[in-house]
């Protein structure tokens, strides 16, 4: 049994929320006061240790808006789905009353909700109650509480759909009732060791170690009962003065047999509460003294052996942020804790053990379906939490959209906006972005993150996942992506959809019938003005080996570097001979199209008329080609690795003061990149901050390329 669904009105910054979770683990991302940790305290108040009508309620705890209203009641509900609930505990005196209803009940009914039916309810308890149970297709536990409300004033009840289709109300139920149904340890941000591993009889840290104490033989309990006979004794000795003076103190004040000092409570019902774990990490102290990091460990160790061992139900783990104080390989080690802790509890194909984390770091996102990621955010100056989620979504869409997620690009979901690139792009943007704004930093400040997709055929993957998520996102990307492939991924079959694996997908990022058609019939009229190029079967023979100029230019290039690797000079014949021949196979391979055969084909304002339009839908397309077109020839020469020589050139830009420096790496005027900038501030609603005129007056047709060399 697992949480399917949370519904929540009206708690804390939750004013109106419902949010699905899968079995597994599930993430809750976002920033900072965002709500992602209210989330993680209504799931724990419904479910957690404490009886939800024993939990104090706070004026913090009623949503209030940025208008200053607020609410008088909130409600927390929570839908529990799956099977394996503890059976044995139900029949063994578990109950409740039961009232059959006559329609189903509504969340927005609060009167309702609270209401006891006016039908007297059965009690059911035992084998009858187990099979009500058993057969239930929906099982909701809810929880209202009024503003200044006393425990009885509020209210914790069920909702149960039998397998006919009727709805019946639980209540008056006990805690074994909840034990039965799922177990749920938390573990907060701030780490309180003496609320992690309190020893109650209701913690399930408690249970724990009381069920192990409880294990022990005869033989281990008279050596028990004798050290501590001992221990008491020798710490008698050491306070027999104070005692002596204790007693003759209270002789008159009250009535007493002794005083004593011991070196715990040894009754039979308090001796397993002195137990204190410790841990050696090369100074044997207790749990309580180490670090967060294996204070965490620890918490998700021992309630796994729980669960395993001791616990008969399905088990929930609510964590929150579980990379505080942990450097980069112990989150990753905490986050395969995470995993080994739900792989032990599938059995038979049912996820028994469900994790539900709130983060920042993208390490937990590595084992997550895309479908258990949850994005939690606030509107600016708003006070309530919105989620999107993504899903439920075909199989072979989810398998292409979990693909393009990494690691490295799960950053993503915790931006506020998203310029999706192809390549070094990604180096060169951030430092473009200090200078345009003059703001150190400016897109971390303004939580804008650059991701990097696998090729042009996996924009749409990201900006369908992007657009589900509603996190806005842009495209900058090279001209390939217009001329030959890609942009069709975004042209629009039907108004406001986007189909993808056989099913539509929401995309902010799509053409318009007018757009569409104006990039089709620009390509129409690039190829009839270009020469013919070889396709399908002409380009595998243009290139085949068993060509035979290309079989003779393979053999010199082959003798050319096995001379060279000899130590021997290559003869200017055999060069010459070589420049030839590639120079009459060149066109075979050389892309057709580009900037080049745009301006041969008259269309070079065609294009750029096309480039404008398609900024205005989020793609911006370079002009001149790609990346490396737009570097002085020295930079081309630094490395022999594209992403190199970005991240070259991103060194060398961030210590650049004005545009004319600038210009020493990027050709002309790095107009189209500050274009994108800008674009995004204005989409962010962020105030541009203009640069000095002087340093921005000239135009691009003003400004000399640089083509001379330019040392480092």
């Amino acid at each position: 049994m697992y949480v399917g669904e949370l519904r929540v009105k009206g708690y804390r910054s939750l004013e109106d929320v419902s949010i699905r979770f899968q079995p597994g683990i599930n993430v809750l991302v976002g920033k900072n006061n965002a709500g992602k940790t209210n989330i993680i305290r209504a799931l724990d108040l419904v479910l957690g240790e404490r009886w939800p009508t024993y939990v104090e309620v706070e004026e913090r705890d009623f949503y209030c808006s940025s208008d200053g209203s607020s609410v008088n009641r909130f409600l927390i509900a929570v839908r529990l789905e799956g099977e394996g609930f503890n059976r044995e505990l139900i029949t063994n005196g578990t109950r409740a009353q039961v009232f059959k209803l006559k329609n189903a009940p509504s969340w927005n009914d609060f009167d309702q909700l609270e209401r006891e039916p006016k039908e007297e309810g059965k009690w059911q308890s035992g084998k009858q109650f187990a099979d009500l149970l058993q057969q239930a297709q929906e099982l909701w536990l809810y929880f209202i509480a009024p503003r200044g409300s006393r425990r009885g004033d509020r209210t914790f009840a069920a909702y149960l759909k039998d397998k006919y289709g009727g709805w019946h109300q639980l209540r008056k139920f006990g805690s074994e009732f909840r034990d039965a149904l799922l177990t749920t340890a938390r573990i907060p941000s701030f780490r309180d060791p003496d609320q992690q591993f309190r020893i109650t009889q209701y913690s399930w840290y408690g249970k724990l170690i009381k069920s192990l104490y409880e294990e022990k033989t005869k033989e281990q309990t008279e050596r028990i009962q004798d050290a501590q006979q001992q221990l008491t004794e020798t710490v008698g000795e050491i306070f027999i003065d104070v005692t002596a003076e204790l007693r003759q103190r209270l002789a008159h004040a009250v009535f007493h047999y002794g005083i004593s000092f011991k070196p715990g409570a040894y009754t039979p019902d308090d001796a397993h509460k002195q137990i204190t774990m410790f841990v050696d990490d090369g100074l044997d102290t207790p749990y309580y003294d180490k670090g967060s990091g294996i204070q965490s460990a620890l918490v998700i160790a021992l309630f796994a052996y729980y669960c395993k061992h001791f616990h008969k139900g399905s088990s929930l783990l609510l964590v929150e942020e579980p990379e505080i104080y942990l450097h980069p390989q112990a989150r990753r080690a905490i986050e395969a804790q995470l995993a080994e802790f739900v792989r032990e509890g599938v059995s038979n194909g049912r996820y028994n053990h469900q994790v539900i984390i709130s983060t920042h770091a993208t390490e937990f996102l590595r084992s997550v379906d895309l479908e258990g990621i949850t994005c939690v955010r606030k509107q600016p100056r708003q006070t309530a939490t919105e989620v999107r989620q993504i899903g439920p979504i075909d199989e072979g869409v989810k398998t292409r959209w979990q693909q393009a997620i990494h690691t490295k690009n799960a950053e993503m979901f915790f931006a506020d906006y998203v310029v999706l690139v192809e390549g070094g792009e990604e180096y060169i943007l951030p430092v473009l972005a200090d200078h345009l704004f003059r703001e150190s930093r400016w897109m971390d400040f303004h939580n804008v993150s650059v991701v990097r997709a696998d090729g042009k055929k996996q924009f749409i993957a990201y900006s369908e996942i992007l657009s589900a998520l509603d996190i806005p996102h842009c495209i900058l990307t090279d001209l390939d992506f217009l001329l030959h492939k890609g942009i069709e991924d975004f042209y629009l079959p039907e108004k406001g959809t986007g189909e993808s694996g056989g099913k539509k997908v929401a995309s902010r990022l799509l053409l318009d019938d007018g757009l569409t058609e104006r990039v089709k019939t620009f390509r129409q009229k690039l190829s009839q003005a270009g020469k013919p190029q070889p396709k399908g079967s002409d380009v595998k023979e243009a290139l085949s080996p068993d060509t035979r100029d290309w079989t003779t230019l393979y053999k010199l290039v082959d003798q050319a570097i096995g001379e060279l690797t000899a130590g021997r000079t290559v003869s200017e014949e055999r060069l010459e001979e070589i420049r030839r021949l590639w120079d009459q196979l060149r066109d075979r391979v050389e892309k057709p199209g580009g900037r080049e055969a745009v301006e041969d084909a008259g269309l070079a304002g065609d294009l750029d008329r096309l480039l404008e339009s398609l900024k205005e839908k989020g793609f911006f397309i370079l002009r001149r080609g790609e990346l490396e077109d737009y570097l002085t020839p020295e930079v081309q020469k630094l490395e022999d690795s594209k992403d190199r020589r970005a991240m070259r050139v991103a060194q060398k830009l961030a210590e650049c003061a004005n545009d004319d420096e600038i210009r020493q790496w990027l050709k002309k005027d790095p107009k189209e990149f500050f274009d994108l900038l800008s674009y995004v501030a204005e989409q962010l609603g962020v105030q541009e901050q203009k640069q000095d005129e002087s340093a921005e007056g000239q135009s691009e047709s003003q400004q000399p390329e640089i083509e001379e060399e330019i040392p480092f």
